[in-house]
């Protein structure tokens, strides 16, 4: 059981694809904006991710997938 969590919320959370959130929250702040530039500009939307509830590993994915689009 997650902290602070009922079983039941957690029941309901285990389907969550938030990796797809992460993307879509992401795409409605910044749009389709290339990688961010700068170390602040990164760490900026970072702040704006964590404040919305998601981890570092999920934001480390979104990022890593944002870099390798921007190659293709």
């Amino acid at each position: 059981m997650l902290k602070g969590v009922s079983e039941s919320v957690e029941r309901d959370l285990a389907g969550v694809d938030w990796n797809e959130l992460i993307l879509r929250a992401y795409d409605k702040k910044f749009g389709r904006e290339p990688y961010p530039e700068t170390l602040q500009e990164r760490a900026r939307r970072e702040r704006f991710l964590r404040q919305r509830g998601f981890s570092g590993d999920q934001i480390r994915y979104l990022f890593k997938r944002i870099k390798n689009d921007a190659f293709e």
